[in-house]
């Protein structure tokens, strides 16, 4: 990724995403918080039923519009992350930023890692 795009992302997470829905196999945009860290890019969402996370699980196709410090839109692709130790390492720095639970966000909480397609 891009070095500018990153150091948008990590100082203003609100991009967008357009994915293709599940049901009806459809684009769809929609605005999300992007976490970049360590070199890494990650989707999270509290412990809640999300559409973007299952509608990723069908097809973890996505593009990534950064439309803050900088523009691009980049080709994308999703991937859970189940395993708890994973789960664990990654969630204290996104729970840092919204001053949630760390217990419950492992337990329930969305969470992909986003690589460049």
């Amino acid at each position: 990724m891009d070095p500018a795009v990153r150091t948008a992302l990590e100082a203003n997470p609100v991009a967008d995403i357009t994915i293709n829905k599940r049901k009806s196999g459809g684009p769809h945009r929609m605005e999300i918080w992007v976490h970049a860290f360590e070199g890494r890019v990650f989707l999270a969402g509290r412990p809640v039923p999300k559409s973007w996370y299952a509608n990723l699980l069908a097809d973890p196709s996505l593009t990534l519009h950064v439309k803050n410090g900088a523009t691009a839109d980049i080709p994308m692709r999703a991937r859970a992350i189940t395993d708890p130790v994973e789960r664990r390492a990654v969630f204290p720095l996104i729970v840092e930023r919204n001053n949630g639970d760390i217990e419950e966000w492992v337990a329930g909480a969305k969470l992909m890692e986003l690589t460049e397609a």
